[in-house]
Order: C-alpha cells, then structure tokens, then sequence
C-alpha cells in the first residue's frame, strides 16, 4: 500500500512541485525590474517556497484525505438513514455545530498563516540581505548588530 501511494500520489505531487517551480522562475525572470524594485527578494523567495509547498503536501496528503473523508461521510450517512432516519437526523443536527466551528478555525488560521508568511518572508530578506552584505557588516563590525536584528 505503500508503494502504490508512493506512486500514485507523491511522485506526481512532485513533478507538479518541480512543474511550479520552474514556471515561476520563468516568470520571475520576465518581470520588469520596477517589480523587482517593489518586492525584496527575501519575500519573493519565501512566499514561493511555502506557497508551492504548501500545494505539493496539498496534493500528496490533504486532496486524498479530502476524498477518502467526504466519502466515509457520504457512505456512513446514507448508511445511517437507511438503519435508522432519527439516527440520521441526530448525526446531521449535531454535526452542523462542528462543521461551523471547523469553517471559524479555517477563517483564523488562514489570518495568522499570512501573519506567519509575512514574517518568514521578512526573516528571508534579512539573512539574505546580511548574507549579500557580510564584507560590509565585517568590515564596519556590524555583524553582532546585523545577528541581534536576526534574533529578534
């Protein structure tokens, strides 16, 4: 079972990482340098990297969990009703709550996800803006500067 997931599901999740990659690096490439002057490439760089990311795991576990839940809810419901229709009412009034409380959490978490890749991006620029200027830091002792800034 492994093996045919290994197949069937991580190996085209990534090519289609490797796919996104290239695509976007393309695109990056033909952009206008006013864009790249609007954008540190610290942010561009991270927000690539966990956005393709993100989709790859996606693909891999997040879409074949999504199929194999709505299908064991579909199945068990019908199944429910068909046993007994009060049982089946009593599943889908006291499921509603939980369904509510999932769409809530998703609404937060995608508010502190842009938070957190918002910073991730930051922290990118830095390091790669210190890493670029490492002569200069050394050379004006600014490196314990440049490592305390990291560190916060």
């Amino acid at each position: 079972m492994v093996w045919a997931r290994r197949w069937f599901v991580l190996a085209p999740s990534t090519r289609v990482e490797f796919e996104l990659r290239t695509t976007f690096y393309r695109r990056l490439q033909r952009l206008p340098v006013a864009f790249h002057d609007r954008w540190q490439s610290g942010q561009l760089l991270s927000r690539m990297m966990q956005d393709i990311s993100i989709i790859r795991r996606w693909l891999a576990f997040g879409l074949v969990l999504l199929v194999v839940n709505v299908l064991t809810i579909i199945v068990g419901a019908v199944l429910l009703f068909q046993w007994h229709w009060l049982l089946g009412v009593i599943f889908l009034v006291t499921s509603a709550p939980l369904w509510y409380a999932g769409y809530r959490f998703e609404k937060r978490y995608g508010t502190l996800a842009r938070q957190s890749q918002d910073q991730a991006g930051d922290l990118a620029t830095s390091v790669e803006e210190s890493v670029h200027g490492i002569r200069v830091l050394k050379a004006f002792g600014r490196g314990s500067h440049a490592l305390q800034k990291f560190a916060r």
